[in-house]
């Protein structure tokens, strides 16, 4: 949702850093130079007019942020020693805390929320990966010899002295990430994140600059056999679908992988579709033929909602599947589609392809949570050929609602896969399901996806990390 305050929904992660102008986006360059905000030092312009443009929306938080560096009463602690724990997790926990507790200060001071993009300013901070110090903890703590810079390469993973690059120099620069659909290091993920947020930015069809959104694309093509997707990834199949996309003869290989990455934010659902019925069905190719295949779709409908139309690949990937019928399934859709699209089943438009030979796509939208959407039902419940939750990052405030849910397709033999956003997400999730006794795929369980989106952005409340939509796997069952 957009802030009321803010008024905007999306910043690059860049803007956060300092890396671009908060308010236009543009980067520095030979003919550019950007500025910090002299007074919080958190963000920065490329020039006096965006400065001004954005000093009522800042001013805010700018003025609160200024407080906290010059408040003494409100020193966090911090281990500077190079003997203290640097893991992941006790980095997270640490950067966690930090986080938390300095929210609570802010939200004090401006006497309300943070908006997200106040909130990602914090969580965004630029800190060393091997201990997570900021440059105002080394000057709160006066620590000598240090100040946080960025990686040459990447310019987003930062350190904060010779001794703590040397630490996390082989990590970030050569170890493959776990994040990493492929053997791809942190510094080359980083790169990439540059690279998409440029693109987003520069190719954006929005007229409000703030939400670019994802590149919009669809393949228009029905393949004549279906290719199976086990044992591949996202690079086994790249080049076809950058050829489907028709780019000039002049475009760059760069400029091709970017327009590649930034579609996967919408084809991860299909083909994480498509891989997971693979594997559960393992070997049966009936549901291949099906005159109609039945989706059910729980979890995230911003997400769900906005890349409706890639669910047509399914049936371009598919010849025999006749007709997909996509029920989607949450607490929140009344806000985002018509009164009328509400628990009705509605035939889309699709493509002249599909049109010609009859394949159809119809959807359905049902503001509830799934076992209200099942009890109403009754006998006329029909079960789904696979239900998917896309991140429902739950938590112990939404788990009583997940776990009559997680019941009723344990009851109903539904076959289930839940995705994630992060490893951290997937590790809670799964750690959920456990607790209610599901019997897991494990082959589809606590694992990477390989069709996760490739539009990956840093992780906050961590030095080491991504998230991404569907990048991981939390768990599948089947009863």
């Amino acid at each position: 949702m957009t802030s009321e305050i803010d008024g905007r929904r999306h910043l690059p992660t860049l803007a956060y850093i300092g890396a671009v102008c908060f308010r236009c986006y543009k980067a520095e360059s030979p003919d550019l130079r950007l500025s910090k905000c002299g007074k919080c030092l958190r963000v920065a312009y490329c020039s006096t007019e965006c400065q001004k443009a954005d000093w009522k929306r800042h001013k805010p938080f700018c003025n609160a942020w200024h407080k906290l560096l010059h408040d003494n009463d409100q020193t966090i602690a911090f281990d500077s020693s190079i003997n203290s724990d640097m893991s992941p997790s006790a980095l997270r926990l640490r950067l966690s805390k930090r986080v938390e507790t300095e929210s609570t200060y802010l939200q004090q001071l401006m006497g309300r929320p943070l908006t997200p993009v106040e909130k990602n300013i914090l969580v965004w901070e630029p800190s060393c990966m091997a201990c997570s110090v900021t440059d105002r903890l080394i000057k709160r703590h006066g620590l000598p010899n240090r100040a946080v810079k960025p990686c040459l390469g990447c310019a987003i993973t930062f350190s904060c002295c010779e001794p703590h690059w040397d630490l996390i120099k082989e990590v970030h620069i050569s170890t493959p990430s776990q994040d990493s659909v492929g053997e791809f290091a942190q510094c080359q993920m980083n790169q990439w994140l540059r690279e998409n947020e440029a693109f987003s930015i520069r190719v954006s069809n929005n007229p409000d600059p703030t939400d670019p959104g994802p590149f919009r694309w669809f393949p228009k093509r029905i393949e004549e056999a279906y290719t199976p997707l086990q044992k591949k990834n996202w690079w086994d199949i790249k080049e076809p679908y950058i050829q489907l996309m028709d780019l000039d003869e002049k475009s760059s290989q760069k400029d091709k992988d970017v327009r590649f990455r930034a579609v996967t934010e919408a084809l991860s659902i299909p083909l994480s579709i498509l891989f997971v019925m693979e594997v559960l069905n393992n070997g049966d190719d009936d549901w291949k033929r099906r005159t109609t295949l039945t989706i059910h779709i729980l979890g995230s409908p911003d997400y769900s909602v906005s890349n409706n139309e890639m669910y047509e690949e399914i049936l371009h990937l598919v010849p025999g599947i006749k007709a997909l019928k996509v029920v989607f399934v949450a607490s929140g859709y009344r806000q985002l589609v018509p009164p009328t699209s509400i628990n009705v089943v509605k035939p889309l438009a699709v493509c002249s392809s599909c049109e010609v030979i009859g394949k159809k796509l119809f959807n359905e939208f049902c503001d509830s949570t799934y076992h209200s959407f099942i009890q109403e039902k009754g006998y006329r419940f029909v079960k789904p050929d696979l239900c998917i939750v896309f991140h429902p990052r739950i938590s112990p405030e939404t788990s009583s609602g997940w776990t009559l849910t997680v019941e009723l397709l344990k009851k109903r033999k539904v076959p289930t896969i839940v995705t994630a956003y992060t490893r951290p997400n997937a590790e809670a999730e799964y750690a959920f399901l456990d607790s209610l006794g599901v019997k897991f795929v494990d082959s589809l369980s606590l694992r990477l996806n390989p069709f996760g989106a490739l539009t990956c952005r840093s992780e906050p409340h961590a030095v080491a990390g991504f998230i991404a939509a569907n990048l991981w796997f939390s768990g599948a069952f089947k009863g």
